[in-house]
């Protein structure tokens, strides 16, 4: 038996009424445009001949974004959250109330457009990574939910997406970081040091234990981060909980002689400093990161160097631009951050290398030549290509 259907329209919008297999009629509605109606219609009359249709959720999009969002258990909290915000500011005010079946490529590409040419909070925009975030989530959203037959296709697939332009790191110089170190109290003034030498994440040394330091070979064992994950108490939106580094994988990081001092000095003033005890504690656990960053790190760095260093992050920045500038290899200074890959090393410091070329050019001709008198003359003495005369 051949199935039918018909289009109306209704408050500026098109709807198309159907039968199902099961002979109930079926609305489906809000197209833009009586094109787009017909498509669909032309779809599901052509499903129900070739028995793969499937009566459309009546699932809204807040609902599925929700249940999508706490079932995930592959993310991590600081990712949970960013997922959370993104879905609380942008894209529920616009999608929240239609129906996952009535969402299109077109409701999503407006809304993604709009973020990345409109002015929004602040009287700012929104920065084409932020929005290509977004992007990223409603293409998994829309994945997960075809998954469960909630809707035939995905109806985020082939966004186009703002540019992504990459700002160069400018890594703090040594006059700053020595400001930084000065301006630190006695207390602290070991955490920033040991940063500044081996380029820790925050997360990394905050978790560092004293079992983790090789006082004889002067390396430190990468090993665990405090991470952020999902709050379970009902009042707040995440906590902190030790967890693996980044990428994963444990690393040793070197620590010069000097760090090493400065941290015997910190041991000495400890009490029983047992193996398993944090290095930098606050009410006899580890310090929260969020704390360490905004009481601690932020108006300190800050205030020492007027402005022109901004995050504990940056003195990582300065551990890898020194690594760069000692021609250390890039195979090395990946090893030594902790990257997963060496096209993550490249992505983010590649501008750097450069002027370390030049250097290694230049000690590649003192080993080879040196200052021997003999492969000078030499030099001299090789002709020299004739120069043709310029023609008036």
């Amino acid at each position: 038996m051949r199935q039918a259907g018909s289009i109306t329209k209704k408050r500026k919008r098109w709807y198309i009424v159907y039968r199902t297999p099961a002979g109930k009629q079926k609305w489906e509605g809000g197209f833009e445009t009586k094109g787009q109606a017909q498509v669909r219609l032309i779809e599901a009359l052509g499903q129900m001949q070739n028995g793969s249709y499937f009566e459309p959720s009546e699932t809204t999009f807040a609902d599925f974004a929700d249940q999508w969002l706490d079932n995930r258990i592959n993310i991590g909290g600081s990712t949970w959250a960013g997922y959370r915000s993104y879905l609380k500011r942008y894209a529920k005010p616009e999608l929240g109330t239609m129906r996952l079946r009535d969402i299109r490529h077109v409701h999503i590409q407006g809304l993604i457009s709009r973020l990345a040419s409109e002015k929004g909070e602040c009287n700012r925009r929104l920065s084409a990574n932020s929005v290509c975030k977004i992007a990223t989530m409603l293409v998994t959203i829309f994945k997960s939910a075809v998954t469960n037959n909630l809707i035939r296709t995905n109806p985020a697939a082939e966004l186009e997406l703002p540019t992504v332009i990459k700002v160069k790191i400018e890594p703090p110089g040594k006059e700053d970081v020595l400001a930084i170190l000065r301006q630190a109290p006695v207390e602290h003034q070991t955490i920033f040091l040991l940063d500044a030498v081996t380029g820790l994440r925050r997360g990394e040394i905050l978790a560092l234990k004293w079992k983790d330091l090789d006082w004889i070979s002067g390396e430190v064992l990468i090993e665990r981060a405090i991470k952020r994950v999902r709050a379970t108490d009902g009042v707040h939106r995440y906590g902190w909980a030790i967890g693996s580094t980044k990428s994963g994988r444990e690393r040793r990081v070197g620590i010069p002689p000097l760090a090493l001092q400065s941290l015997e000095t910190l041991r000495s003033a400890v009490d029983f400093p047992e193996g398993d005890q944090f290095i930098f504690t606050r009410n006899g656990t580890f310090i929260n990161p969020a704390y360490f960053s905004k009481w601690i790190a932020l108006p300190l760095i800050r205030k020492a160097t007027g402005g022109r260093v901004r995050r504990f992050h940056d003195l990582r920045h300065f551990f890898a631009s020194v690594l760069i500038e000692n021609g250390e290899s890039p195979k090395y200074i990946q090893d030594q951050v902790g990257h997963a890959s060496i096209t993550m090393t490249y992505d983010t410091y590649g501008h750097l290398f450069p002027q370390a070329r030049q250097q290694a050019t230049k000690k590649l001709e003192r080993s080879i030549f040196g200052k021997n008198p003999n492969v000078r003359r030499l030099l001299e003495h090789l002709p020299k290509k004739a120069i043709p005369e310029t023609v008036n």
